[in-house]
């Protein structure tokens, strides 16, 4: 568990630093902020419904006491797995720079 928080939380704070560092800088930062926020706000929903989907298959079960941990552990596998789809999707398909003066 431990080796696993050592790996996941950097990466996690290393995608999240990534995401917005290499958001593009134009004209339409508008559209770019309100797509950055869904991206991170279905993050954090997949996260939060995916927490709930885990308390459901083991809160009855032997191993009820480590929901928590387990749960957070997917969390911080799925969120940087959504931040880096999110942001190849704004980067290479959204926003991409079609001529190479912008």
């Amino acid at each position: 568990m431990i080796l696993a928080l050592l790996v996941l939380v950097p990466i996690s704070v290393l995608m999240l630093w990534a995401f917005f560092r290499f958001s593009p800088k134009r004209d339409k930062q508008r559209r770019i902020i309100y797509f950055n926020l869904s991206v991170l706000i279905f993050g954090l929903l997949l996260c939060g419904l995916l927490t709930l989907k885990v308390y459901q298959d083991m809160s009855a079960g032997p191993d009820r006491a480590w929901w928590p941990v387990i749960s957070g552990l997917y969390s911080l596998t799925v969120f940087p797995v959504v931040l880096f789809i999110g942001g190849l999707v704004r980067n290479l398909l959204l926003f991409r720079v079609r001529d190479p003066k912008q």
